[in-house]
């Protein structure tokens, strides 16, 4: 009996133990849960108040319907989730994208107007006499994407690149290249620079306008962003020939020449972004960087972006502006190639 009594009581000790070891393994697995769930969903508290308190407008400075548009829309749909409350595209155009980028510098730094950016950000800076320069007055959040840009034509024009180039030489009239400032517009005046035959620049507001003048066989060619190009291109309203990037497109356009090994020199690689006014407080910004990078972590939001032709490249905002100010070199280079001068 005796010999009973000390083996339960050393069971009963194990049993303890072991009891005390579960608990402690369940403790530690909530407190984990808990330091996890904080981590993927801070609570911003700024100036006394939860941030953000109300809708947040993406300001998208093209018109409605264009490559950069449907990136932004893509974006604010996930992010709206990710900080649970709106995030709205509101379409700005015109001045070659001047109008829309000078809304959102003029904004209140509080975070709620953020501007969707592209290389533009940097090209008024040289092809417009400004009283205040963007790279000044905005500020990185982060950058997203990177893409080249498609050499479209209309279909009555050329089938290849080599039909292209005959035909440019034999034309008695020069070619009428579509742009909307930023790299499509830069994209017409480095081909006219670099190329074997001339070409005229026709300004548009935006892609999506000049696209439907492309597809109206009003212009003969544009330059356009993979997103903006596909449909039209499966639906043989226009016709791919190249693209301007130092590396393949993603498909659906992987199988086009590049531009660099047709015209030497003619490399032109494209961005997307976000940035807001310069001011705006630290925490809020940090905020919206990680929601951004919340965003492209969802594999919806990057099959998305990749079946829009674009690779989701994430930077934060110490590194985007790293970007920005090399880019700043690269473009002055450009811009001296084609002769641009401040309006």
């Amino acid at each position: 009996m005796r010999a009973w009594c000390d083996g339960f009581k050393q069971w009963r000790a194990r049993f303890a133990l072991a009891v005390v070891g579960w608990c402690g393994v369940l403790v530690l697995s909530l407190l984990g849960a808990v330091q996890v769930h904080a981590q993927a969903k801070p609570v911003l508290e700024h100036a006394g108040q939860a941030w953000p308190s109300k809708h947040i407008t993406l300001v998208v400075p093209t018109p409605a319907g264009g490559g950069s548009d449907i990136s932004a829309r893509i974006l604010a749909e996930r992010m709206s989730e990710v900080l649970k409350t709106r995030v709205v595209v509101e379409n700005r155009a015109g001045a070659e994208t001047l109008v829309g980028i000078q809304h959102v510098m003029a904004a209140a730094p509080d975070g709620y107007t953020l501007l969707f950016a592209f290389p533009s950000v940097i090209h008024l800076r040289m092809t417009h006499k400004l009283d205040v320069d963007p790279l000044k007055a905005l500020s990185p959040v982060a950058k997203i994407t990177e893409s080249s840009l498609i050499l479209l034509v209309r279909p009555s024009l050329a089938n290849t690149w080599a039909e292209f180039l005959q035909k440019g030489k034999q034309s008695r009239t020069d070619y009428n290249c579509a742009g909307s400032g930023a790299n499509p517009s830069l994209s017409c005046q480095l081909l006219r620079s670099m190329g074997p035959f001339p070409l005229q620049l026709i300004t548009y507001k935006g892609n999506a306008p000049a696209m439907q003048d492309l597809l109206g066989g009003h212009v003969d060619m544009m330059f356009d962003v993979p997103g903006g190009a596909q449909a039209h291109v499966a639906g043989g309203g226009v016709r791919a020939l190249a693209s301007t990037g130092s590396r393949r497109a993603e498909p659906p356009f992987a199988d086009l020449p590049l531009t660099k090994d047709l015209v030497p020199g003619f490399v032109l690689d494209t961005w997307q972004g976000v940035m807001l006014p310069a001011g705006t407080p630290e925490p809020i910004r940090k905020h919206l960087e990680w929601a951004i990078q919340e965003t492209l972590s969802d594999p919806g939001v990057r099959q998305r972006l990749n079946k829009a032709g674009l690779s989701v490249q994430f930077e934060p905002a110490n590194q985007f502006a790293q970007t920005l100010s090399s880019d700043v070199k690269k473009y002055e280079k450009l811009f001296e190639v084609v002769g641009v001068v401040k309006k």
